[in-house]
């Protein structure tokens, strides 16, 4: 009967613990989904510093991502042309967007760490069209745009109506 009951105990713990780091893991993983690139390469394998951009020209660097050939894009706001004279030696495609980078992930972030009580499936900065996401558990939940809207209403959200099923990996 002893014996039952302690090993009832030490499995429920096991199972507790086991518990407790899928949710952390799961809480890392949206973390980590919350991060920025660092550096990436031009399409000459030259390096460029994303991180630099971003902090050195918070205003003017609406992000960056390589197209279907390839070809590294920047997002500039406004003429740009620091950023222009910096990256003059490199192989870069250039598009005058509305949202700085740093804009789109104050956004991203602000909505962050409440992606489960607001309903989110899926939120990300959308570089190449200068947008932040986002997937609604139920995309017709006009509560849920509410409650985002009331921690962040702006015209760079774009929300997603299609249907997205997110399986876990094993």
């Amino acid at each position: 009967m002893h014996g039952k009951i302690i090993l009832s105990i030490i499995i429920i713990s096991l199972l507790s613990i086991s518990g407790y780091m899928y949710r952390n893991n799961q809480r890392e993983g949206l973390n980590n989904l919350c991060q920025g690139d660092i550096t990436t390469m031009d399409s000459t394998n030259n390096s460029i510093d994303v991180e630099y951009l971003r902090n050195t020209y918070p205003e003017e660097f609406g992000g960056s991502y390589f197209d279907a050939e390839r070809n590294l894009n920047v997002n500039l706001v406004g003429d740009g042309k620091s950023i222009k004279e910096l990256l003059k030696d490199k192989s870069v495609k250039y598009h005058t967007v509305k949202y700085s980078k740093k804009y789109l992930e104050e956004i991203n972030n602000a909505l962050c760490d409440k992606i489960q009580e607001l309903g989110i499936i899926l939120l990300m900065v959308d570089e190449p069209n200068n947008k932040v996401v986002i997937y609604l558990n139920n995309p017709e939940d006009t509560t849920a745009i509410s409650n985002i809207k009331r921690i962040v209403d702006s015209p760079a959200i774009e929300y997603k109506k299609e249907k997205i099923k997110i399986e876990a990996s094993t």
